[in-house]
C-alpha cells in the first residue's frame, strides 16, 4: 500500500494499473450476477439476493441463496429472459444453455439481517485521493477510461471492427505515461496495423494524448476469439478493477450478486463516501483518506474503524460523529434499496466526478459519491 507516502515519494514511483471492458468473461459474470440482484430488489425490502455467476463457452451457472416474493422456481424461469437479454447486449451473441442452482436463503441468516445486523462479516475499505475530480489513483482513472471508451465504441459501433472483450495497462511515473498495454477483441479481416491506427486516433490520443515509447497493442498479434467464446468467468475474479487498483488494500469480499444486507456491498460504498468526504472537506488537510470498517454477521453496529489522512492522522472521531454505519442507515444514507447494481457494475463502482454539473443525473445513482455538504 503506497497511501501513506509523500506527494514527492509519489512522484518518484512506477505506479500501475489494469482495466477491462464489460465484455470481459468476469465482468459479464458480474454483470449477469447484478441482474438478479436487480430483480430481487425490485419485488421490495424484504428480498434477498446472494448469487454467484460462473460461465464459458455458451454456457452458464448460477448458484446462490435468494428470498424473494413468489415462489423461486417461477423466479428463475422469469428470470432466464433478462439473463439472455443482458448477455445479449453486452456481447451480441446468445447462451445455449442457462442452469440455475438458486435456493432459499437460509433462515439463520435471516434471523440476524432481518433485525438489522450485518448480512456477512468481513472488513471494507474505502479511499479517497484529490489527484484528479474523480478521486481515484489516476493510473487506475486512465486504464479504466480505455477500456470505457473502447466499449462505447463496439456498442455503438462507432469502429466496426472492435469486438466486446477487452483489457488496459498503464503505467505511470509522476504524471506521465510512459507505458500502455491494450488488448482488444477484433474482427477477422481487420489488420493489426489498422486497429493500432484507429486506437490511437479514437481512444489513446483523446485520453493520454500521447503514445508513450513503450507500448504492446494485442501483444499476441491476434484476438479474434473473446469472451465466453475463448475464456470461462467468474463473479468476482475482477476485485481489484472494482475498487481502485493494485495501489489500495482490499478487506472484504466481491460486490456483485449481492443485495444492500451484504456489507461486503454497501459498507464498501459507505467507506467510500466517508473517504471522499474527508478528502473534499479538507479533514485534517487531507490529500487522500483511507476507511476501514469491519463488522460481524447479525450485527448492527461496526467492530472496528479506521480512518486516517495520508499522514497518518487519525479521523475517526470525525466519522463517528458524523455517520451512521449500521447496515439500515447506510441503506437510508445512500439510497441503496433500489434495482441500480447492473449500472453501477459497468460504469465502475467509483470515480464520479461530483463537481461536473453533467453528472447530476449519474450521482443519483452512485449515490457514495456524492459530497454531503451539511458536513
Amino acid at each position: 500500500m503506497i497511501t501513506g507516502f509523500s506527494n514527492e515519494i509519489m512522484a518518484t514511483l512506477h505506479r500501475s494499473a489494469e482495466s477491462v471492458t464489460p465484455g470481459h468473461p468476469d465482468k459479464i459474470c458480474d454483470q449477469l450476477a447484478d441482474t438478479l440482484v436487480d430483480l430481487a430488489l425490485a419485488q421490495g425490502s424484504n428480498c434477498r439476493m446472494a448469487a454467484e455467476v460462473t460461465g464459458g463457452h455458451n454456457e452458464l451457472f448460477i448458484t446462490g441463496e435468494a428470498k424473494v416474493k413468489q415462489d423461486l422456481d417461477e423466479f428463475k424461469k422469469e428470470s432466464v429472459d433478462d439473463i439472455h437479454r443482458v448477455y445479449h447486449e453486452i456481447t451480441g451473441s446468445e447462451l445455449a444453455t442457462v442452469i440455475f442452482n438458486l435456493v432459499m436463503q437460509s433462515p439463520e441468516i435471516a434471523q440476524g439481517v432481518d433485525t438489522g445486523g450485518a448480512g456477512d462479516q468481513g472488513v471494507m475499505i474505502g479511499y479517497a485521493t484529490d489527484e484528479n475530480p474523480e478521486m481515484v489513483p489516476q493510473p487506475f482513472l486512465l486504464a479504466r477510461r480505455l477500456t470505457d471508451e473502447m466499449f462505447r465504441l463496439q456498442q455503438t459501433r462507432g469502429l466496426p471492427w472492435i469486438k466486446s472483450d477487452g483489457k488496459s495497462e498503464i503505467v505511470m511515473c509522476g504524471d506521465k505515461v510512459i507505458a500502455l498495454v491494450i488488448g482488444i477483441q477484433h474482427a477477422e479481416d481487420v489488420s493489426q496495423e489498422q486497429i493500432k491506427a484507429d486506437l490511437l486516433e479514437r481512444v489513446i490520443n483523446p485520453i493520454i494524448g500521447y503514445l508513450p515509447d513503450h507500448h504492446v497493442i494485442n501483444g499476441t498479434g491476434k484476438f479474434v476469439l473473446g469472451g465466453f467464446d475463448a475464456d470461462s468467468g467468474t463473479t468476482g475474479r475482477k476485485l481489484i478493477v472494482d475498487n481502485y487498483g493494485p495501489e489500495i488494500p482490499i478487506g472484504g469480499g466481491a460486490y456483485s450478486g449481492k443485495d444492500p444486507t451484504k456489507v461486503d456491498r454497501s459498507a464498501a460504498y459507505m467507506a467510500r463516501y466517508i473517504a471522499k468526504n474527508i478528502v473534499a472537506h479538507g479533514i485534517e488537510r487531507a490529500h487522500r483518506a483511507l476507511v476501514q470498517i469491519a463488522y460481524v454477521i447479525g450485527v448492527a453496529e461496526p467492530v472496528g474503524l479506521i480512518a486516517v489522512t495520508e499522514t497518518g492522522t487519525d479521523v475517526s472521531g470525525w466519522v463517528r460523529e458524523n455517520f451512521d454505519l449500521r447496515p439500515r442507515a447506510i441503506f437510508e444514507r445512500l439510497n441503496l434499496w433500489r434495482p441500480i447494481y447492473r449500472t453501477v457494475n459497468v460504469g465502475g463502482h467509483y470515480g464520479v466526478d461530483h463537481t461536473n454539473p453533467a453528472n447530476a443525473d449519474k450521482l443519483d445513482i452512485w449515490t457514495w459519491e456524492q459530497i454531503d455538504l451539511s458536513l
